[in-house]
């Protein structure tokens, strides 16, 4: 069996990008719930209609998630990268990224038995002979136009273990956001597969609009823009959701002093264009070369700000709780949440870039502290002295601690998880899929504690 984290150390040493490996993740829920890997309806609250609205706080200077991310960025597999740091891709390199995604070991593709003649047919699809053995890509550059499905391979197809409530996708690798960057890497048919902020992978070819390196650079790295706050902001008369922690730019034409939001348009009936000048993102109102297509966007008041929120504790843990309900969905399929996913579109809204995985996360350029010598009792009260806020991370899950509060009754040291199910104290196993609030005090179904599986915490500075 070919699990998502062998998958990916088959590159470059490839770090865990998945903590738990699909086979155990099914294995744990079809014995009662054990508990999450990373990998219906919305809780988000109804969208009222209307304006482009922002909370009014002013926006936070981004010393301190730079910082953090710079020292992300610089460690050896987080599988975080600089996008607007231009380098030279090499095609052994791009081939090797291809091919260390394994053909996952599911036995039903599209609800029916998987056939050899099936597998080659997706193998084939990546069009691993145009590649040369030798040289350098000419690689292009553009800007998601939508919500992007990462893929191991390049199908739509679905590929399960089994046809129960407990059997994900297993292609399915992440999500990217709209208003991201991309690097094409390769092109397969109406596939591309390109190198994302946190990820890699297959996404379809009409989520992107291309343009110029330098243009793809000044999109990034504006001062102007709104990020969503709430867990999903629908966008009004269109079919565009956008997730927690999307960053979107915000521009003017000369002499406008009304700032409006843009994504880049797919299609025709363009609000305006954008183009780079001098590093900055300059806005238009008529088409001109290396210009890029733009639509205004009207987000749903209250779910936005300007800038990067102020890393507190109590902004931190406030942004977790938008994400209650949300429901789970390994690799964030059909645009929900998994673990990790949930985690990093909370830091997202502090500007703060996690790598995607649980078994990367100890990578964060915060302070992280390694808990596995630990006993059991004294993990205990070493999470107990975390501030609200702080990361924990256990093998295959990865989890935000809110402090101590009340919960059902009692208080004590609660946590905020996406997650599939876990056994309580009661030793009732428990099915949520979705993200909830429990006690520190749950457990795998195998009795292990959460508590005594902690591996390593992650604590941010204030700022």
């Amino acid at each position: 069996m070919i699990s998502k984290n062998e998958n990916r150390k088959r590159y470059r040493g490839l770090t865990a990008r998945r903590g738990l490996s699909w086979l155990l993740a099914l294995c744990l829920l079809a014995a009662a719930l054990a508990g999450c890997g990373d990998g219906g309806e919305s809780a988000a609250s109804e969208p009222p209609a209307a304006e482009e609205k922002e909370e009014t706080a002013a926006p936070v200077e981004p010393g301190i998630a730079e910082e953090i991310n710079e020292r992300t960025i610089a460690a050896e597999g987080s599988g975080v990268v600089d996008l607007t740091a231009d380098r030279q891709w090499i095609f052994g390199e791009i081939r090797d990224m291809i091919s260390g995604y394994g053909f996952p070991s599911g036995d039903l593709l599209n609800g029916r038995t998987i056939t050899e003649e099936d597998r080659q047919r997706i193998e084939e699809a990546r069009d691993l002979e145009s590649l040369p053995e030798e040289g350098t890509a000419d690689v292009r550059y553009g800007i998601l136009n939508d919500n992007a499905a990462v893929r191991s391979f390049p199908t739509e197809e679905t590929l399960c273990a089994t046809g129960d409530r407990s059997s994900f996708d297993l292609f399915q690798e992440s999500m990217f956001r709209a208003g991201e960057g991309v690097i094409v890497l390769h092109q397969a048919g109406n596939w591309l597969f390109v190198q994302g902020e946190d990820y890699y992978g297959w996404i379809p070819g009409d989520a992107v609009s291309f343009c110029s390196f330098g243009l793809m650079s000044a999109w990034l790295e504006i001062e102007d823009f709104l990020v969503v706050t709430d867990a999903y902001a629908e966008i009004p008369d269109t079919e565009l959701t956008l997730r927690m922690g999307t960053r979107i730019p915000s521009v003017s034409a000369d002499g406008d002093e009304n700032a409006r939001a843009v994504l880049p348009l797919a299609g025709d009936g363009a609000d305006g264009y954008v183009t780079a000048s001098d590093g900055k993102l300059v806005f238009q109102t008529e088409p001109a070369e290396d210009a890029l297509p733009v639509r205004f966007l009207d987000l749903p008041e209250g779910s936005c700000r300007s800038g990067w929120e102020e890393l507190t504790e109590e902004n931190i843990t406030a942004r977790a709780e938008k994400l209650l309900g949300v429901p789970y969905g390994w690799g964030d399929g059909d645009g929900n949440m998994d673990c990790s996913s949930a985690v990093c579109s909370v830091f997202r809204c502090f500007g703060v870039i996690l790598p995607r995985n649980s078994g990367d996360m100890d990578k964060t350029g915060a302070e992280v502290t390694d808990l596995a010598g630990m006993g059991t009792e004294e993990k205990l009260a070493f999470i107990e002295s975390l501030p609200a806020g702080s990361v924990l991370i256990m093998n295959g899950h990865v989890m935000i601690y809110m402090g101590e509060k009340e919960l059902d009754g009692e208080t004590g040291p609660v946590i905020l998880q996406e997650v599939t199910g876990y056994t309580g104290a009661d030793g009732v196993p428990v099915w949520c899929m979705s993200c909830v609030e429990t006690s520190l005090n749950v457990f795998k179904s195998s009795g292990e504690s959460f508590t005594e599986l902690m591996l390593y915490s992650v604590v941010f500075p204030a700022g």
